[in-house]
């Protein structure tokens, strides 16, 4: 795995008896990381920023600029479910599409005989890693239960 990971030297072509340009393989050893997703993630796309640019610019394709008026609109449009207003606590607005995920999730968990409120309540404080009513029912009346994501994002200054 570390020879196809190419991380320290090209790989060599016998086919086409070249170099490769790019190391399109990044291998991350999931036990390391199985009890921290956010890590895994971060480590699995490590490279795909900085091989998407080498990829670009070898095509000699620049990204275009945007218009100012196009840029204020877009600021605008970010604005509006952007983080929380620090200067007046107000909390995070979640895009529409999650609002309607987790109002089905909450139907779903009340026509299974669960409290809309308390699990509603649960989302909001500790969150859930996954849409699973497992998790709702293993978690809801476990005080010590931590959801590692809600945790990690508080400490890098999310919600």
């Amino acid at each position: 795995m570390h020879q196809l990971d190419a991380d320290d030297e090209p790989l060599y072509s016998k086919a086409s008896k070249q170099y490769m340009q790019r190391d399109i393989v990044q291998f991350v050893p999931f036990r390391k990381f199985k009890s921290n997703p956010i890590q895994l993630a971060k480590e699995t796309l490590a490279e795909v920023p900085g091989q998407l640019l080498k990829f670009m610019e070898g095509k000699g394709i620049t990204p275009k600029v945007l218009q100012e008026k196009k840029q204020k609109m877009i600021k605008q449009k970010q604005s509006r479910t952007s983080t929380i207003n620090s200067q007046r606590g107000e909390p995070k607005v979640a895009p529409e599409y999650f609002r309607e995920l987790k109002e089905k999730f909450l139907q779903q968990c009340q026509e299974m005989g669960m409290d809309f409120m308390e699990v509603s309540d649960f989302l909001d404080r500790k969150g859930i890693a996954e849409i699973n009513h497992e998790i709702i029912i293993d978690h809801l009346k476990n005080p010590s239960y931590i959801n590692k994501l809600k945790v990690e994002r508080r400490a890098a200054g999310g919600v």
